[in-house]
């Protein structure tokens, strides 16, 4: 066993220094091997110097692609406002008109003077006029067993009023109502003629629509023991 690993020693001893003579003899061999060891050590060391900065390249173009779609998107966004600013601005009137029609409070005030503004170009006499489900403090209380549905955000005065006069001006007067710039329900309606009056008495009661942000609604629903007690204006 030894004698035939010291005989292929020898053997592959004599074959490279037969061939390190041979290199040294044929000066063109040794130059083209090493050019080409140069050429293959410059690329080795060329891509362990170039890898890092290659992947540094390739993550700024990714950052730089995202960038550029985030720019994009806040451009259209932007544009969008713009858009959404000129139109606020050219229907200002139907905004305006919108915000008498669906106020964001009651407005029970106003409401009572415009009804009783209507009841007098109509020569109509106003008896009494209340006002139901008012919440001055607290949580709005919604109107039990009522016909009037609304959607969410959208909350509802209840008036019980009477009037009296002639049935052509009473008559005038609820037409009036229907197409008031308020939008509401009649829940009830009544003409009767009271003994010993000449006119017809008028009862009525309507349901008018006011606007509750939905943040409050949300709010008031993640505060369901609220210890102030409501007021309510009957």
């Amino acid at each position: 066993m030894a004698t035939n690993w010291k005989e292929n020693y020898q053997r592959y001893r004599n074959i490279f220094w037969k061939n390190y003579e041979y290199y040294k003899k044929r000066e063109d061999l040794r130059s083209y091997i090493e050019l080409v060891l140069s050429l293959l050590a410059i690329m080795i060391f060329s891509i362990f110097a170039i890898k890092p900065t290659a992947i540094a390249i390739i993550s700024l173009n990714k950052e730089i692609k995202s960038k550029q779609e985030t720019i994009q998107k806040m451009d259209a966004k932007i544009s969008n406002l713009q858009k959404t600013q000129q139109l606020i601005q050219q229907e200002q009137d139907r905004i305006k008109l919108l915000d008498k029609a669906i106020p964001l409070k009651p407005e029970a005030e106003s409401f009572i003077h415009e009804l009783a503004g209507i009841a007098a170009l109509n020569n109509v006499n106003i008896a009494s006029i209340n006002t139901e489900n008012l919440t001055i403090i607290g949580q709005t209380q919604q109107k039990k067993n009522s016909s009037f549905k609304v959607p969410e955000g959208i909350n509802v005065i209840t008036f019980s009023s009477s009037f009296s006069g002639e049935f052509s001006n009473l008559n005038e007067f609820i037409n009036k109502l229907e197409n008031f710039i308020r939008p509401l329900t009649f829940e009830q309606l009544s003409i009767t003629k009271p003994k010993e009056e000449n006119e017809l008495k008028l009862n009525i009661t309507i349901n008018v629509p006011y606007y509750q942000p939905i943040n409050t609604i949300q709010s008031q629903k993640t505060t369901p023991n609220n210890k102030e007690e409501d007021l309510i204006t009957k």
